[in-house]
């Protein structure tokens, strides 16, 4: 099954999941709308070629040159060693794990096209496992995304799939373009034109403002999620104002006053006057289940617990269901 095919607009497949697209799934890619929201982590420019006397320790550059040295050293861990000549400085490709066909690849004399981290040491300029290809091909038009993965998911396979979900996926946007201007975003940027530039951005770009999230492209969606949360639990608080539950009165307690130590007027409620009436000899046990409960603690509840208490005889009073966590 090609990436073009490993998701749609839901659940597929006949045919049991192999590899990658058991990957996906893994991840929960499993729609085209999926795939389209799957974000980069981040990027790296494969839009230039540069040299080596311009690089620094540190760089994540894309090289092309010629191999003047190769050799598999033995003992202890297994190695290949490159030597890669760009004409204006030497580079040391080191591998740890190879097959034959990396040997064929970086054979004495091919020309290719490496791209990896730049690392000092006493070998001089040194590239541990650099992404390898033959020399000579185009370079890419946009700065390459670098997706949440996991293992048996190649990054490749991922940004096929991930532009193939994107081209199909229906995506519309939340925010009316009437508002827009009124929320501080631009309104050239509806959703599918943010997402295809997340997913490709250009060369030009500052890859701090896609790295920080405050290109515009980013707060466009950034306002998408948040109206959609607040929409979603709108929608929840008006579901749950339709259901019924049946009202649980409580009578009111006939006591007299006393005075409750430590406990403000302001939280004084029926649980507050029956436990204390009840522990000053002033009123008998209530038959209410609650009221039973109150009474027989063997401790004087806090000015909060008391407040809780009466919250929750007021909550089910009423014919909705209650919605509340009690902690403590």
């Amino acid at each position: 099954m090609s990436p073009t095919s490993a998701a749609s607009n839901g659940p597929s497949s006949v045919k049991p999941l192999t590899g990658p697209q058991k990957a996906l799934h893994k991840l929960g890619l499993l729609r085209d709308i999926d795939l389209a929201l799957h974000l980069p982590l981040r990027y790296e420019d494969e839009t230039r070629l540069v040299k080596l006397r311009d690089v620094r320790e540190g760089d994540l550059a894309q090289v092309e040159g010629r191999v003047t040295h190769a050799e598999v050293k033995l003992g202890g861990q297994r190695q290949l060693l490159v030597t890669l000549d760009d004409g204006t400085g030497t580079c040391l490709l080191r591998f740890f794990s190879f097959y034959p066909s990396l040997q064929t690849t970086l054979a004495l004399g091919k020309q290719v096209r490496v791209r990896g981290e730049i690392r000092g040491g006493f070998a001089g300029l040194t590239m541990m496992h650099p992404v390898v290809k033959p020399a000579g091909g185009e370079l890419a038009t946009a700065l390459t995304p670098v997706y949440p993965s996991v293992a048996g998911l190649p990054q490749t396979y991922l940004r096929r799939a991930v532009q193939a979900g994107l081209q199909r996926a229906e995506l519309s946007d939340t925010v009316p373009p009437q508002y827009l201007q009124e929320i501080g975003l631009q309104p050239l940027w509806d959703m599918r034109k943010a997402l295809s530039f997340l997913h490709n951005p250009t060369p030009d770009v500052s890859l701090a403002a896609l790295q920080d999230h405050s290109h515009p492209a980013w707060q466009r969606l950034k306002a998408e999620e948040l109206l959609a949360q607040q929409l979603s639990q709108l929608q929840a608080r008006r579901a749950r104002a339709q259901l019924r539950a049946p009202v649980l009165a409580t009578p009111a307690l006939s006591v007299p006053q006393v005075s409750v130590p430590n406990v403000s007027p302001k939280v004084w409620g029926e649980a507050a006057v029956a436990q204390a009436a009840v522990r000053d000899g002033h009123l008998t046990p209530l038959q209410t289940l609650a009221q039973r409960l109150l009474v027989a603690l063997p401790f004087q509840l806090t000015a909060a617990q008391m407040r809780v208490v009466a919250e929750i005889t007021q909550d089910i009073a009423k014919p909705v269901p209650m919605h509340r966590l009690l902690q403590g």
